[in-house]
């Protein structure tokens, strides 16, 4: 009987605590105007990011376009600043789109990282990854990860273990550096 009181007691404890951190996760994000300029499709999730995604809209027409191509076909995608590490080499790249593919009513919802790295060098790498995002939201059968994998065993190229490329995000990069590289 003392080890079962002692067991509840445990889960009470863990539950308030629980309580206490669902509370403070569910509270209001941190105000940042950046994010009122930024489109409903993409969800940056830091205001620095916010801001850098609003200082691309605002200078280069090719990543309006990409932002924009990402609402005509019904995507929303997360952007997270933090470096990847690819699991069969350990090497640690800039951006990855996560190929894992959620549903949300209409939409599908796809998760990409962008190293926090200055200048426009992560304004560039986003530009490239929304690239890859619009290639897996073009994909009107793509909607899972494995579908996503197929979709760039078709269309792209093996660049290393793990990692495909394809040309139009290559493109993207050069238009959207060019671009900023004008616009100063």
């Amino acid at each position: 009987m003392r080890r079962k009181t002692v067991q509840l007691l445990a889960v009470g404890m863990m539950l308030a605590a629980g309580n206490d951190r669902l509370s403070a996760a569910t509270q209001a994000p941190q105000e940042c105007a950046a994010r009122e300029m930024v489109p409903s499709q993409l969800r940056p999730l830091s205001c620095r990011t916010a801001a850098i995604v609003a200082n691309g809209l605002v200078r280069s027409a090719t990543f309006r376009g990409l932002v924009d191509r990402v609402g005509q076909l019904n995507g929303i995608v997360y952007i997270t600043d933090r470096y990847y590490v690819n699991s069969q080499t350990r090497r640690v790249m800039s951006g990855a789109l996560s190929h894992s593919v959620s549903l949300a009513g209409a939409h599908r919802v796809l998760h990409l990282m962008v190293a926090p790295e200055s200048g426009d060098r992560q304004l560039i790498t986003m530009a490239h990854e929304i690239q890859h995002a619009i290639e897996v939201l073009e994909g009107t059968d793509v909607a899972t990860e494995a579908a996503v994998d197929r979709l760039f065993e078709r269309i792209g190229t093996q660049v290393s273990a793990g990692v495909m490329e394809t040309q139009a995000a290559l493109d993207a990069e050069r238009a959207v550096a060019r671009e900023l590289s004008t616009s100063r």
